[in-house]
């Protein structure tokens, strides 16, 4: 047990970079850590704080139908899928594939108990999403139900086993997408295609399920199949914590705890076949010298091709990042055929596509806010980055191939979905105008701020490369800003709905381009002297 918890706790440490910020000794260096800590606290008490406002609206409707029951189910069931989707990928790099398991296994301790750590690890760092969606739900269930005080206790017992079975799952299927597409040559592509593919597949499936027939006179039962749709599991948790049926709440419990062992222990016994399998390097074609080999390239399309074939040899990089555009794409064709028209009549409401046309550019712009690229670019150069250094061009150039990589995933996402949007929500000329160019200038800001935060707070003695591209204080500090510059004005137009929605979005898109061109002259003056200041 001690050599299990010593694991899990360096890995831990190891992942946030907590070990270095905890007895650094660079001047300076504490305050950056001060300032990431608290970014880091800001962010969750931003998304508890909205999972609170979901959860209570969310018992609102479910009290009016006499349905409050459901409400935990339903936020456990979500809490389960996104663990689900995000952990997917996380696989390769966490439990399999790390960078130091050379000296991990030399280490005098058991197959089974490095495998523990890894999934201990990777349960530790699900369970803090998972308290941020729960703990509002049953703030909220409390008060509305006032249920006994078992009720309570029922909570925290089920609390600790609920990330168990999505992980297994998640883990079993990222193994399966990883050991198809070593197989192949372009098995990084591939295993970029399989993993968005799946996250997708459970995307939709639980946004298409079925709910014919709805009866409002038999609502509670409506609900109770959609949930245990989402999640079977979700059936076992609504009786046993929630009704408060001993039988069910121990099934759940012992269904949680038993499949979790018994993957944990497939998995030990087989770990190094497995891991030698992931690991395995497909056969290239032999190298042929042609006439077009050695043909020569600017330094600044060098670079270029440099950074995104290290993007696209990194899953967990392109996921991570892209992700946002992949959501912007399917969100623009799904409006193609629900037309918000249509929703509207549906609904009652004659003003809702008018309402969602004026929302739109902002809203689509929540979506570049978060799509970063060069938040962790400079860090995932590692131990490489001297090779960056000491080459014989200029910081700009270098920094010019990074903010390019970025702005290739983006701007043409901007272009084929604000068409899109156009055709489906009949904008206006200063909708469409703005569907444009407001996007575009977010994904500007945040390419410049996040490589101008990279430079600051980098993280070059990671271990996976999960580290720097979602654990690092730069990525974080990135995503607060991106979450900052776009939930204000979107705040501003949700709140005052007489003001006009166009001259935010025209006022907003004149600061942004003011602070993509401030970022950018301190790239210019600053970048060179951070760069080489940098110890990688």
């Amino acid at each position: 047990m001690r050599s299990l918890w010593s694991l899990t706790k360096l890995q831990l440490l190891g992942w946030f970079g907590l070990n270095k910020a905890l007895h650094t000794r660079v001047p300076g260096q504490r305050r950056k850590n001060l300032l990431a800590a608290a970014g880091g606290l800001f962010l969750v008490v931003y998304f508890t704080g909205i999972s609170y406002v979901y959860s209570d609206q969310v018992g609102r409707a479910f009290e009016t139908v006499d349905a409050l029951p459901l409400l935990p189910g339903l936020m456990m069931a979500t809490a389960s899928l996104v663990t689900l989707m995000t952990t997917i990928y996380k696989v390769n790099g966490a439990l399999f594939n790390f960078r130091d398991y050379d000296m991990i296994m030399a280490l005098p301790v058991k197959t089974g108990v490095v495998v523990a750590s890894r999934m201990m690890a990777l349960y530790l760092l699900n369970m803090a999403f998972v308290l941020m969606v729960m703990l509002p739900a049953a703030v909220v269930y409390g008060l509305r139900a006032q249920p006994e005080p078992l009720f309570y206790a029922r909570f925290a017992a089920s609390l600790v086993t609920l990330p168990f079975v999505p992980i297994v799952a998640a883990t079993a299927i990222g193994i399966l997408i990883h050991l198809v597409s070593a197989k192949f040559r372009y098995k990084n592509l591939l295993n970029i295609l399989l993993s968005a593919a799946a996250v997708l597949a459970f995307m939709v499936g639980s946004s298409t399920l079925s709910t014919e027939g709805v009866n409002l006179m038999d609502i509670t039962e409506t609900l109770t199949n959609v949930i245990n749709q989402i999640y079977p599991l979700a059936g076992f948790y609504v009786n046993g914590v929630v009704l408060g049926e001993t039988t069910a709440f121990l099934a759940y419990v012992l269904l949680s705890l038993g499949i979790f062992g018994a993957f944990a222990a497939l998995v030990g016994a087989r770990f190094k076949r497995i891991h030698t399998r992931l690991t395995t390097a497909s056969v290239r074609r032999r190298f042929v010298m042609g006439e077009n080999t050695q043909a020569g390239s600017t330094p600044l399309r060098a670079f270029y091709q440099k950074e995104i074939r290290r993007y696209f040899a990194s899953p967990i990089y392109v996921l991570n990042t892209a992700f946002g555009v992949v959501l912007y794409t399917a969100m623009s064709i799904a409006l193609m055929f629900f037309r918000p028209a249509s929703i509207g009549q549906l609904l009652e409401m004659p003003y809702f596509a008018d309402y969602i046309s004026r929302m739109a550019p902002l809203m689509a712009s929540t979506f570049m806010a978060l799509s970063s690229t060069t938040a962790c670019s400079i860090s995932l150069e590692g131990k490489s980055l001297w090779l960056a250094k000491s080459a014989p061009v200029k910081a700009m150039t270098i920094f010019h191939s990074k903010l390019g990589v970025n702005l290739t995933m983006t701007l043409p996402a901007v272009l084929v979905n604000g068409l899109l949007l156009m055709g489906a929500l009949k904008t206006s000329f200063a909708d469409s105008l703005l569907l444009l160019t407001l996007p575009a200038a977010y994904a500007l800001f945040v390419s410049l701020a996040g490589l101008v935060v990279n430079l600051r707070y980098p993280f070059l003695d990671w271990m996976t490369e999960t580290q720097p591209v979602k654990q690092s204080a730069a990525t974080l500090i990135t995503l607060l800003i991106g979450i900052g510059s776009v939930a204000g004005p979107l705040t501003l137009v949700i709140k005052y709905p007489g003001l006009n929605a166009h001259w935010v979005s025209f006022g907003v898109l004149g600061m942004l381009l003011l602070l993509s061109a401030g970022l950018y002259t301190y790239l210019s003056a600053r970048g060179e002297k951070l760069l080489k200041s940098l110890e990688g």
